[in-house]
């Protein structure tokens, strides 16, 4: 007789296109990683603590945008992903993405340095 908890748990784990939620500090842990760049030297940089810099990563306290802005610059991850949890895919102004258009606009989606660059338009 199958266990029938396996089943449910198999199809929860198999829908498509799901994406799982990621919080603030779970995207900063992951650009920190994807970028190989480690807390104290993040914290070093900003001028901060490390543990300011841990109690980001786990969810513990505010970031204050200012810091948000520079660790989206110094991973190389988007600012919109790493502050939203959403990257915008519209390309700019005269694309499908403009108001009133469809969405092109991706929740929760990791975003790293290849992905990053990879979504740069090539120069013509």
């Amino acid at each position: 007789m199958p266990h029938h908890g396996c089943m449910a748990n198999q199809r929860t784990l198999n829908v498509p296109g799901r994406v799982p939620e990621l919080t603030l500090g779970m995207r900063i842990e992951v650009a920190l990683r994807d970028a190989k760049v480690g807390k104290q030297e993040l914290a070093d940089h900003l001028g901060v603590e490390r543990g300011s810099v841990s109690r980001w990563v786990n969810d513990r306290g505010p970031v204050r945008d200012v810091y948000l802005r520079q660790i989206a610059l110094i991973t190389g991850v988007d600012y919109r992903w790493l502050r939203y949890g959403e990257i915008d895919l519209t390309g700019g102004p005269g694309t499908p993405g403009e108001q009133g258009g469809p969405s092109t606009t991706w929740k929760n989606a990791p975003l790293g340095r290849s992905a990053h660059l990879a979504s740069v338009p090539d120069a013509a």
